[in-house]
C-alpha cells in the first residue's frame, strides 16, 4: 500500500547545505574533503569502542562532521542518534530573567510566517543569541537561538546551541518539535515505504508530544494534519480543529482556508461552519473569513457556482 502525504510549508527552512569549501581551489577541497572523512573513520572507531556514557557526545560530533562533508541525511540520523543517549540532568528552576526573554522570544518565533522566518531568525539570534551564550546553566531559550541558525542554514550552530539545551530540557516542547522536523528530513531522503513510515511515525509521535505541551504554537496542527496518511487524515483533521476550537487557538490567516478544505474534504460540515464562525470572531469583516465561508456553501451545495 502507497502512503501520501500532503506537502506544508512550516516555519523551519530547511535546505542544502552551501559550504564553504565551495570558495576553495580544487586542489584545496579535495585535501579538505579526504580530511573530513579521515576524521569521520576515526570518530567511527571510537564509538564503536565507546562506553554507552561516551556515545553521546561521540554521535554529536560525529553529526558535526557529516555536516561539514555534505552529507545531511547521515548528520541528522547521527545527531538524533545522540539525543537518545542523553541521560536529563536535574536544574534549578528557570531564573525569572531568563523566563521574559524566552517569552519574548518566543512570541517572535511564533509571530513568524513565511518571509518573515529569516528576519525573525535574524532578530532571534541578534537579541538573545549573546543571553544564551552567557549564561551558566542551559535555558530553554537556547532551543529559540538554535532553531533560528536553523532557520538560516547554519546547522553547526544549530546542534550546538540545540545538543547543550536538549541535555537540560528533553521534554520541551521545542525538543520535540525539532525531532519531528529532523524525522521529516530524514523521511524525504528514504526510498523504501517501509523506511518512509518509519520515519513518519517518528514525525507524527513528536509532533503529538509537542502539541500537547505547547497547544498555541499553530504551526504544530498543520503539520499533523500533513503528514498523517490519507486513512489517518479524517481522525487527524477532527482531532486538531476540535483542539483548537475548545483552547481557542488563533490560527494565522493565511492558513484559514487550509483547515476549512480539510473539513471539507472528510465531509465534516458541521465542524467546518464551527471552525468559520471562530474565524469570524477572530478576523471580524475579512475577505478570507468570508472566501473561506463562501467554499463552505458551495461545498455544501455543489450547483451553486464557487
Amino acid at each position: 500500500m502507497v502512503v501520501t502525504y500532503r506537502a506544508v510549508s512550516v516555519i523551519y527552512r530547511w535546505t542544502s547545505i552551501l559550504s564553504l569549501s565551495l570558495l576553495m581551489p580544487l586542489e584545496g577541497r579535495q585535501m579538505h574533503s579526504e580530511d573530513t572523512k579521515g576524521a569521520i573513520a576515526h570518530q567511527q572507531k571510537l564509538l564503536a569502542q565507546a562506553d554507552i556514557e561516551q556515545k553521546s557526545a561521540l554521535l554529536e560530533q560525529l553529526a558535526l562532521l557529516y555536516l561539514k562533508d555534505q552529507d545531511q541525511e547521515r548528520a541528522f540520523a547521527a545527531f538524533l542518534q545522540s539525543l537518545g543517549y542523553i541521560s536529563p540532568q536535574q536544574l534549578a528552576k528557570q531564573p525569572e530573567n531568563a523566563t521574559s526573554a524566552y517569552e519574548r522570544a518566543l512570541a517572535i518565533y511564533l509571530e513568524a510566517h513565511g518571509e518573515a522566518t529569516t528576519q525573525s531568525a535574524k532578530k532571534i539570534i541578534d537579541e538573545f543569541g549573546p543571553i544564551v551564550q552567557e549564561q551558566a546553566a542551559p535555558q530553554p531559550l537556547g532551543f529559540l537561538v538554535a532553531i533560528a541558525y536553523a532557520n538560516l542554514f547554519r546547522y553547526e550552530e544549530f546542534c550546538n546551541f540545540f545538543y547543550r539545551t536538549y541535555v537540560a530540557f528533553p521534554e520541551h516542547y521545542l525538543a520535540y518539535k525539532t525531532k519531528a522536523i529532523l524525522h521529516v528530513k530524514l523521511m524525504e531522503r528514504k526510498n523504501s515505504e517501509a523506511e518512509r513510515k518509519i520515519q513518519r511515525a517518528a514525525v507524527l509521535s513528536n509532533l503529538e508530544q509537542a502539541q500537547e505541551r505547547q497547544p498555541n504554537d499553530t504551526t504544530l496542527y498543520k503539520l499533523l494534519i500533513s503528514f498523517s496518511s490519507l486513512e489517518e487524515r479524517g481522525v487527524q483533521v477532527q482531532r486538531c480543529i476540535n483542539a483548537i476550537l475548545s483552547q481557542n487557538v488563533q490560527i494565522p490567516r493565511t492558513d484559514l482556508m487550509f483547515y476549512v478544505q480539510e473539513a471539507v474534504d472528510i465531509k465534516a460540515y458541521a465542524l467546518a461552519q464551527q471552525f468559520v464562525d471562530r474565524a469570524h470572531q477572530w478576523y471580524p469583516n475579512s475577505r478570507i473569513v468570508e472566501s473561506a465561508q463562501s467554499f463552505l456553501k458551495a461545498s455544501l451545495s455543489p450547483d451553486l457556482p464557487r
